[in-house]
């Protein structure tokens, strides 16, 4: 079984070659965190970012981020829903958006929030907005 994935451009090559599209392997029996792992494969190696991985498309719940450290191109994975195989995921296709701390929607984000909880908020006010 593939799932169709599809991320955010990162610099202006990806723009030229848009829409950045993979079709991702899987199996009805590999959990959901084992296929995340594999997404982290598929987004580009960047540092001190966060992508969010979206159900079906932009405007889709999130299923998981990908998370990179300061100084580091790997990515830890911090699932948004229970681990479960994918046979029983519910999905389809995804679409993967990457934050970076000095983003201006972020730092309009008060409080001593961590960048992870930044993320989360503005992803629901995002979606609050569009559904009221």
């Amino acid at each position: 079984m593939n799932i169709y994935a599809e991320r955010d451009s990162v610099c202006m090559g990806d723009d030229v070659t848009a829409p950045n599209e993979a079709d991702l392997e899987t199996n009805d029996q590999m959990l959901l965190s084992a296929f995340m792992a594999s997404v982290a494969e598929y987004v580009p190696e960047m540092e001190d970012v966060i992508w969010t991985v979206h159900e079906k498309n932009r405007r889709g719940s999130v299923i998981a981020l990908l998370i990179s450290a300061e100084g580091s191109r790997t990515y830890s994975v911090a699932l948004q829903r229970k681990d479960c195989p994918m046979k029983n995921a519910g999905f389809d296709s995804i679409f993967c958006r990457y934050f970076y701390p000095d983003m201006l929607d972020l730092k309009a984000i008060g409080g001593n929030l961590s960048f992870k909880e930044k993320v989360l908020k503005f992803i629901s006010q995002e979606q609050e907005r569009e559904t009221g």
